[in-house]
């Protein structure tokens, strides 16, 4: 088989379902397990770099339309895939499905295009088993065990917070961020991964899509704990942006500051904005954050944390030294 990717959550789950030695190619994109790195990449961004938040938002809005990606349809024809990995849960975040479609209709023989759309976890661990289904049924078996053992992790984050006996209006109250400027509250299954560590997510709903909220709606939020995990960026980008608006008494500063335990600031491109296992790791963290939100978070996801009433800023050893 000869599999092509055209998203990074795609790219992880085909490993995850043992077929990551199949992959040909890649998009520009997908940077997870390390060994895809060096594949031939199929997408390319139009997106200049360098933006802040508000100019990548401003940006988006002009050239949607368009399309942010473009597909290099003559490496396609080079690589000869017979199987393409897409998606249709948003045409911000990769090419289109289709313009997929409509490109893979150039390419003889016409290769088979699955497309995955998980908007929940169990609709992730579905995906694992969707595309291991491509594959023979020994890959089939090693995919049912990887699932299993992704939900037996889920599970256990459940009986935890079960054997804490918090009801509903206990709950820390939890807003997940995946923009910063406009705020965006991260949807899909992001307030699902909160209730499940236990918390109560703000301003969103399980299966919703994200979506923009007012400054003045948010600081008018009783907020416990405040997740910036800010798509398509980095760790200490995000730090970098938060610190920039902070130092501008930009409203996000005023939010930090209410918010009884403060923030933390997560490689949101990582761990929160792709539907892939490693969600099982960010729900992981999360459960610590919100078991321990004054103290330090141990697991394998690095982070920052700005305590409550702080100003925020952080410097530049402080950027460097991520909590882990």
């Amino acid at each position: 088989m000869k599999i092509v990717s055209l998203f990074p959550a795609a790219t992880e789950i085909i490993c995850a379902a043992g077929l990551g030695d199949q992959l040909i190619g890649v998009s520009h994109l997908c940077d997870y397990p390390p060994r895809v790195r060096g594949l031939p990449k199929v997408t390319q961004a139009r997106l200049p770099g360098g933006l802040s938040s508000a100019e990548v938002d401003s940006y988006v809005r002009e050239h949607a339309a368009e399309g942010l990606f473009t597909l290099d349809v003559e490496r396609l024809l080079t690589l000869a895939p017979d199987t393409i990995i897409s998606q249709s849960l948003c045409d911000l975040c990769a090419v289109p499905d289709h313009v997929v479609r409509e490109a893979c209709s150039q390419l003889t023989p016409r290769p088979r295009v699955l497309t995955l759309s998980p908007h929940r976890i169990d609709e992730v661990f579905d995906s694992i088993e969707e595309v291991a289904a491509l594959g023979p049924r020994s890959l089939q078996a090693h995919a049912r065990l990887t699932v299993h053992r992704l939900r037996q992790r889920v599970e256990a984050i459940a009986e935890r917070n079960a054997s804490r006996s918090v009801d509903d209006a206990q709950r820390r109250r939890v807003l997940l961020l995946e923009w910063l400027d406009p705020p965006f509250t991260a949807g899909h299954w992001n307030p699902e991964l909160i209730a499940m560590a236990g918390g109560q997510p703000v301003l969103s709903a399980v299966g919703e899509r994200s979506r923009q909220i007012s400054w003045q709606r948010l600081l008018s939020e009783e907020v416990d704990l405040i997740v910036f995990a800010a798509c398509g960026i980095d760790l200490t980008h995000t730090a970098s942006e938060l610190n920039r608006m902070i130092a501008a008494h930009h409203p996000i500063a005023r939010l930090i500051q209410q918010s009884r335990y403060g923030a933390w600031i997560v490689d949101g491109n990582q761990y929160f904005n792709r539907p892939g296992p490693r969600l099982v790791d960010a729900t992981e963290w999360l459960a610590q954050i919100i078991a321990r939100p004054d103290g330090t978070a141990t697991d394998q996801i690095s982070s920052f944390r700005i305590p409550s009433g702080s100003l925020g800023i952080l410097d530049d050893a402080a950027l460097r030294r991520p909590t882990r």
